[in-house]
């Protein structure tokens, strides 16, 4: 049986939306509660450990702690990826 690309596409989309709408209840709920610093901040946190252009910044979960992963373009044309705590703004790993 042969599925369409676009009954590909909208399974990919129902199977996103749930971890997508949890990362969005949880960033609202820590922020109304004063809890998690701001994507700018966390983006500056990172290149403060790791010199480059930032490429994109993402709330996410390790250990059920809220962390930003932060992706920088190094001057030397790598990529790297900077977990940030999302409460303290310190860097876990680079």
């Amino acid at each position: 049986m042969k599925t369409s690309a676009f009954a590909r596409l909208l399974l990919l989309v129902l199977l996103m939306l749930p971890a997508a709408a949890m990362a969005a209840g949880w960033h609202a709920l820590l922020s109304a509660q004063g809890a998690v610093i701001s994507e700018s901040a966390a983006a500056a946190s990172a290149q403060r450990a790791v010199k480059g252009r930032v490429l994109a910044v993402q709330l996410s979960d390790a250990g059920g702690q809220p962390v930003y992963r932060v992706k920088i373009l190094t001057e030397d044309g790598r990529v790297r990826m900077v977990v940030v705590n999302a409460q303290t703004g310190a860097v876990l790993s680079n």
